[in-house]
This record gives structure tokens, sequence and C-alpha cells, in this order.
């Protein structure tokens, strides 16, 4: 009797243990982030080539003609803000241009982002 209470402990311990397994696989490395921004309300929308950008309070997202996929872009993907104020594309240069709330400008080129802060930068003087 008792080495069937054993055979039966061995057996659902590793049952559970494959359970588990997935899981675990899950689960992100230490280190590594995972972004969950509000992509609900589109404010801009630009068509750039095979590629539609949208801007939302949270950050960007584009949705791919050539293989119908949508792609979220974030600060953790390189974008330098979250505040999109402008939202353009130059077919010349085959450029998205992001401008932020606090004059930030960001450009798309390709699978590369690109940082122009020289303008938020800029200390400007107002007259009172």
């Amino acid at each position: 009797m008792w080495i069937k209470h054993s055979v039966v402990n061995k057996i659902l311990v590793i049952l559970f243990g494959l359970s588990i397994l997935p899981v675990l696989s899950g689960q992100k490395p230490i280190g590594t982030w995972t972004s969950y921004l509000p992509y609900g309300n589109a404010s801009k929308l630009v068509v750039a080539e095979n590629k539609i950008y949208c801007s939302t309070n949270g950050g960007v997202f584009y949705y791919d003609k050539s293989d119908n996929s949508m792609h979220k872009l974030s600060r953790e993907d390189g974008l330098s803000d979250t505040e999109v104020s402008a939202l353009g594309y130059s077919a010349e240069s085959k450029t998205v241009i992001l401008a932020y709330a606090n004059a930030n400008i960001d450009l798309i080129r390709g699978n590369n982002i690109f940082n122009i802060p020289d303008i938020k930068n800029k200390q400007i003087y107002k007259r009172k």
C-alpha cells in the first residue's frame, strides 16, 4: 500500500512540475519592461508608404500594410517622450516626424529613431 502512495505522489509532483513550466516560460527576464500604455484614443494619423502611423496619449503605434501587423512604439522602444502634439511624414527623406508638447522632436527612418532635442533644450526668454 505504501508503494502505491509513493508512486502516486511522484506522479503528482511530476504533473505539477510540468504544468507550471508554461507559466515560468512566460516570465520576462529581470531588467526588462512591459509597457501597458493607453493606445485607445488616437489623436493623429499619417500614412508613410506601407505603414500607417497613429499617435495616442500614451505613445505611437503603426500598422504595417505589407504583413497586416500592428507595432507599438513607446519610450521603451526609443521614443523620447509620450505626448505627441504633431505627426508628419516626409516622402522625400522617407522619415516620420514626431513633435512633442515639450518641443522635443523624434525622427523615425526605417527601424531607427533619432532624437533632436535642440528646441527643447534651448532657453527661450519671453518678454512680459
